[in-house]
């Protein structure tokens, strides 16, 4: 199970927005062929209004079909996201540091019992350590469940940091 990285999530909300905006553009070209084959009668109106804003401008008033508004909404998570790789991360000041042998099979029951594995060692994180949070970091995410669903690990020595603010970072002590 690989996950996508932040480059990549950018790309696909781009390619996901480029398709709706061609999509749109098909629809106003054959909306206009179909009008150029009709005979036009004249009106008494002026035509002054008759012009249809590009899918460029519908991106950037958000007006028109469901689709400019999904592309404009696109294009600013892409852009937030790229201000949030910018910040540099602040640095965690460190209470303290403690190393744990958690017993995964005394605190689960047969069906799903990784999921309750990984609950588990949060609440005893919480419990040991009293922090407002915990994060579980993804290697030993993937190490409880490397064998699936039904087979958690017996027990996961996990070393905790735990800073100022009441954060608890739970990694995988090797």
């Amino acid at each position: 199970m690989a996950k996508k990285t932040q480059a990549e999530i950018e790309a696909d909300i781009l390619k996901e927005a480029a398709a709706e905006a061609q999509k749109e553009k098909k629809a106003q070209s054959a909306e206009r062929k179909a009008q150029s084959e009709k005979p036009q009668a004249p009106s008494p109106k002026p035509q002054a209004q008759s012009a249809k804003p590009t899918a460029k401008e519908k991106i950037e008033t958000g007006s028109g079909r469901k689709t400019g508004g999904v592309v404009k909404e696109a294009l600013e998570t892409v852009k937030q996201m790229k201000e949030g790789k910018d910040e540099a991360p602040k640095e965690r000041k460190i209470k303290f540091e403690r190393v744990y042998t958690v017993p995964i099979r005394q605190l689960v029951a047969r069906q799903r019992r990784t999921r309750v594995a990984v609950r588990n060692l949060k609440n005893f994180v919480t419990r040991h350590t009293k922090a407002k949070e915990v994060k579980i970091e993804q290697e030993l995410n993937e190490h409880i469940w490397e064998r699936g669903d039904r087979k958690p690990p017996i027990r996961v020595r996990v070393s905790v940091s735990v800073d100022e603010e009441g954060l608890a970072v739970v990694n995988l002590k090797k």
